[in-house]
């Protein structure tokens, strides 16, 4: 009886595992960028920042609040890794630049992508979640980004 209960536990030990999430949510699209580091996004310019992720092609493209922005970004299981990203470099008031700059730190900083109920949560390698991303509602044919 005492065996049984130990395969028992441990097969549900492995499932629950198993189910924690081995791969990372599917980022292919738009995402608008709600908060960074924990504090809500403002939009200073144009727009709240956002991202394109083109996961066919490991692209990414958006906006920073002040400059545009594209690079390029592995996955690997959970693990979201970005390359060089390159700007436009425009210039704004402090706060924007202040933002853009949480913005851009935080996509060096991100190692894990992980679904949350209302869309991504970017985290570090502490586990913080460094940009919280939701479905955009622009139309996913606007030119602003590429």
């Amino acid at each position: 009886m005492k065996k049984s209960f130990v395969v028992a536990a441990m097969a549900a030990f492995v499932m629950a595992l198993s189910s924690c999430g081995s791969k990372a949510p599917d980022i292919n699209g738009r995402w608008d960028v709600v908060s960074i580091n924990g504090q809500p996004t403002v939009c200073y310019e144009i727009a709240l920042p956002g991202l394109v992720f083109d996961t066919e092609n490991q692209r990414v493209y958006g906006y920073t609040g002040v400059n545009r922005c594209n690079g390029s970004f592995t996955i690997d299981g959970t693990e979201i890794k970005f390359g060089e990203v390159a700007t436009t470099m425009m210039a704004s008031q402090i706060e924007a630049m202040d933002q853009e700059r949480g913005f851009l730190d935080a996509l060096e900083a991100s190692v894990k992508a992980v679904a949350v109920k209302d869309g991504v949560s970017l985290r570090n390698d502490k586990g913080k979640e460094v940009l919280h991303l939701v479905p955009s509602l622009k139309a996913e044919d606007a030119p602003d980004e590429k």
